[in-house]
């Protein structure tokens, strides 16, 4: 996924959510991954799946729940392909 289809993608989402943030990272996925980090935020993490289904990317979920340290309960992770 390109810039200008991340940034689209952050639109949506904060358009959706009223919320979104982009960080820089070394080592993202490879594939394309929404990652929740509490049960209780399985959900959420659906809702943002099924927002972006139709989109020509697979959405899986990704059960992050044993990962320490754990974020602030509530956000989930939303993981864009990486540019090939």
């Amino acid at each position: 996924m390109g810039a200008a289809e991340a940034s689209r993608l952050q639109s949506k989402l904060r358009a959706d959510a009223g919320h979104s943030e982009t960080r820089a990272v070394s080592n993202p996925p490879r594939d394309a991954v929404i990652r929740y980090f509490f049960t209780e935020d399985a959900a959420a993490a659906e809702a943002v799946a099924a927002d972006l289904r139709g989109s020509g990317t697979e959405w899986p979920l990704q059960d992050f729940t044993s990962n320490r340290p754990k974020p602030p309960r509530g956000p989930v992770a939303v993981w864009p392909p990486r540019p090939e």
